[in-house]
């Protein structure tokens, strides 16, 4: 066997090395891209959920608060005499007390 032979038979040896390495690192990398679009498609599902559950909170939140406001504003209306009496009450204890701290 001749030298240029042999070197023929090395490269072809080293060629046959480096494809079956990249067949291996290509399946590989096609596992790796089905597992990171599986974990890719739960974590959006998973967020979307959330999301739709949070809007739904945030919804109630919302409405239960203009319910309150619907209420307060009704009863301003229905007994405004009490309500102007109960607000300057509240405003008389909260100087009385707010006085006394300051006085110590």
């Amino acid at each position: 066997m001749d030298m240029a032979t042999k070197q023929t038979q090395e490269t072809e040896s080293w060629d046959d090395a480096l494809q079956q390495l990249r067949e291996d690192l290509d399946d590989k990398l096609e596992v790796i891209q089905r597992k990171l679009s599986k974990s890719a498609e739960r974590e959006r599902k998973i967020i979307a959920e959330e999301g739709e559950g949070l809007r739904e909170r945030l919804s109630g939140v919302g409405s239960r608060a203009m319910d309150g406001v619907g209420r307060a504003d009704e009863l301003i209306r229905d007994h405004p005499v009490i309500v102007v009496g109960g607000v300057l009450a509240l405003g008389m204890l909260l100087g009385a007390v707010l006085t006394h701290r300051n006085e110590d």
